[in-house]
């Protein structure tokens, strides 16, 4: 098999894992302010928490839920998935019109090893 171009298999590693930052922290932040809305509706009835813990629990997942929307993580995650996916059908189109008889390297072995 042809080797795949050093900076084609460091792009589509990059783009992989930012995307799977980005999706990862949407999760979680997303995750944990929801928690800790959950958290201080539990309370409104049970009162196990003290005024100020509720308080600064409320201020915690007003933050998060403000950071989730203005960061746009989720927006990022995805054009960074769309990226990687581009990368990947230009790599079998130049592969396709350069007429090459064997197949290309296949793209998910080149995110668990380098091409040598």
């Amino acid at each position: 098999m042809r080797p795949v171009p050093e900076e084609i298999q460091s792009k589509l590693k990059v783009w992989f894992f930012l995307s799977n930052i980005w999706n990862n922290t949407h999760n979680v932040v997303g995750g944990c302010s929801a928690a800790m809305s959950v958290v201080i509706s539990i309370n409104a009835k049970a009162q196990f928490l003290s005024t100020t813990n509720a308080a600064i629990i409320a201020a915690a997942a007003a933050i998060l839920t403000f950071l989730v929307t203005t960061l746009h993580v989720q927006t990022k995650g995805k054009a960074f998935t769309l990226a990687a996916r581009e990368l990947e059908a230009a790599y079998l189109a130049f592969f396709k019109t350069a007429g090459f008889n064997r197949s290309p390297t296949p793209l998910s072995s080149i995110l668990t090893h380098s091409a040598g």
